[in-house]
This record gives C-alpha cells, sequence and structure tokens, in this order.
C-alpha cells in the first residue's frame, strides 16, 4: 500500500504533491493538478515526517491530506 499527499489549490483544484522539479531533479515544495505525477510514500510516517511543522515554517503543506492509496 502507498501513501501520498493531496490538497486544495489555489485554482480551486485538487493538487498532488510531487516533491521535484522535473527540470532540475532537486527536491522542492512542489504541487501539480495531474496526479499521475504525484510521489508516493512507502509508509505513513515517512510522509509525517516530512509535513511536520514544529517551528512554523512549512506552510505549504497547510491543509494536506494523508491519503492511502
Amino acid at each position: 500500500m502507498g501513501y501520498y499527499l493531496k490538497k486544495q489549490g489555489l485554482s480551486g483544484r485538487v493538487v498532488y504533491w510531487i516533491g521535484e522539479d522535473k527540470s532540475t531533479g532537486e527536491t522542492r515544495n512542489i504541487w501539480s493538478d495531474v496526479s499521475s505525477d504525484k510521489k508516493i510514500f512507502s509508509s505513513e510516517e515517512s510522509i509525517q515526517a516530512l509535513i511536520k511543522n514544529e517551528d512554523g515554517k512549512n506552510g505549504g503543506f497547510s491543509g494536506a491530506q494523508i491519503v492511502s492509496e
């Protein structure tokens, strides 16, 4: 079973966290409305570690939901 992140985008569409810039391969906070681009995680714990917001600086994940496939 895999897990992924989704949230309501500013456009009103559902967006999925893809996590990397396709042109550079850099890991960044990138979201896409193309569901096939979403990053799949092997465990819910790995996503929870990613979206942890202890210092209040991780606002890009506000409203994100962890979904299991």
